[in-house]
């Protein structure tokens, strides 16, 4: 059960795309913490990592 002290870094760039593509975004990332200015991470609480066995590659395309 994840709780305050837990934390997750999200590359800012990873951050925007999620955001705006995935549609339960607020339900996992509800509680931001203040950035740094200049960071290149954005940081969330109340959310824990799983081990990553394997990479996940996203490919998206824009379309003209």
């Amino acid at each position: 059960s994840a709780g305050s002290g837990h934390r997750v870094n999200i590359d800012k760039r990873i951050d925007e795309f999620l955001k705006g593509h995935f549609d339960q975004y607020s339900s996992y990332f509800g509680n931001p913490l203040e950035t740094a200015e200049g960071s290149q991470v954005n940081s969330y609480t109340d959310i824990m990592e799983d081990e990553q066995y394997d990479d996940l590659t996203i490919l998206a395309l824009r379309k003209k």
